[in-house]
């Protein structure tokens, strides 16, 4: 067995110490401002580019700088683009208890061609109290779900007529063997 003794007794304090440092270490990770998107799952088909709108809140009591955004995760061959919203049309920052949108904040491009199925992605928003910070604010999921493109119009007007002559056709071929 093992044992050991603090100087003037002070295990009390000592745990207490570490109790405290680990619930402020663990605030350190978590978000400091919510984001939501308006819609965070979006169905579409190929060639076409999709628009995320989201909404951002700042609960914190200082002002949190709104550094940088990523995003990670998306499968290829679907293509992400930040510039054309985040970087240009979002705030520098967020004071306490400020809000913005909702407003876009990233599209989707998916090529003609683009297989079937759910492509997730997770969109990181990077920053801080300083202009330099890029601890990760918030992080949230989203999903493009790319489906089999329905017929349009043109093509099942197309298919009636060709039915349309088709049926015509066997009509005349039964009258003239009758």
């Amino acid at each position: 067995m093992y044992s050991f003794t603090l100087i003037g007794g002070n295990l009390k304090k000592l745990v207490r110490f570490f109790a405290v440092a680990t619930m402020i270490g663990g605030l350190a990770f978590a978000d400091q401002i919510n984001l939501n998107f308006v819609n965070s799952s979006i169905t579409t088909t190929g060639n076409t580019t999709v628009i995320f709108q989201a909404t951002a809140m700042n609960p914190e009591g200082v002002t949190e700088n709104l550094n940088s955004a990523q995003i990670t995760s998306l499968g290829s061959p679907l293509s992400t683009d930040l510039n054309d919203y985040f970087f240009t049309t979002w705030p520098f920052s967020l004071d306490p208890g400020q809000s913005f949108g909702p407003a876009a904040i990233f599209s989707v491009t998916v090529p003609d061609g683009t297989p079937t199925g759910d492509y997730t992605g997770t969109l990181d928003i990077l920053g801080g109290p300083g202009i330099n910070d890029l601890a990760v604010l918030a992080s949230v999921n989203f999903d493009v779900n790319v489906a089999v493109p329905e017929p349009g119009s043109a093509t099942l007007a197309m298919v009636g007529i060709g039915l349309g002559f088709a049926l015509r056709a066997a009509r005349q071929a039964r009258r003239r063997n009758a």
